[in-house]
């Protein structure tokens, strides 16, 4: 091709003309170099970015031929690894996602367990502090109507000298229920004696 032919001209081959692309390709390249004979540019600046230009267009045809590669059609082989590495991959992923999964399910299970049973504990105590508030509460008013006068005033002194968790009972069974007796201290405990130092 001619170096003065018009880019129109030699962009579109005559009709008799069967060229492949990689014909197409090396007469582009013989141009630029034709270009650069015939514009005087052997010691241009400018006959760099020409030559640059010309080994671009040079790597067309490897361009081409990886793209031809990597559009042919997988072999049953290829499809096999190619999905025996996906799968791969995907177990990896989940079974770090399990363990991670196990993990967290471990924490909030535990998290949630402390809460249910502090929660438990917590509405138990309330209530079974209001069922004892409740069932004591009229313990009072009743013994203020049943205790008057000196016998308030024995009671009393009986419940001040004894810890009725500390008294000894003796109790058996009689007459189909259980009879305990107890003994009372009917004095206060005696203060600690102090040890005299010699």
């Amino acid at each position: 091709m001619s170096g003065n032919q018009s880019r129109a001209a030699r962009a579109e081959p005559s009709a008799g003309e069967d060229k492949t692309f990689i014909a197409a390709i090396q007469d582009a390249r013989a141009d630029i170099a034709n270009g650069i004979d015939q514009g005087g540019l052997r010691h241009d600046p400018l006959r760099y970015p020409l030559t640059a230009l010309s080994n671009i267009v040079g790597l067309f045809p490897a361009f081409l031929d990886e793209i031809q590669r990597a559009r042919a059609p997988w072999t049953e082989d290829d499809r096999r690894t190619a999905t025996a590495d996906a799968v791969a991959r995907m177990d990896a992923r989940l079974v770090q996602r399990m363990a991670q999964f196990n993990r967290w399910a471990i924490v909030v299970t535990a998290v949630l367990g402390m809460v249910i049973v502090a929660g438990a504990w917590s509405g138990g105590y309330w209530w079974g502090y209001r069922a004892a508030e409740n069932r004591l509460a009229p313990v009072p008013a009743a013994l203020g109507e049943a205790l008057t006068g000196r016998e308030a005033a024995i009671w009393l002194t009986l419940i001040q000298n004894n810890d009725i968790d500390q008294v000894r009972r003796t109790c058996a069974a009689q007459n189909g229920r259980e009879a305990c007796a107890f003994t009372l201290w009917s004095e206060p405990v005696p203060p600690p004696r102090v040890k005299e130092a010699r």
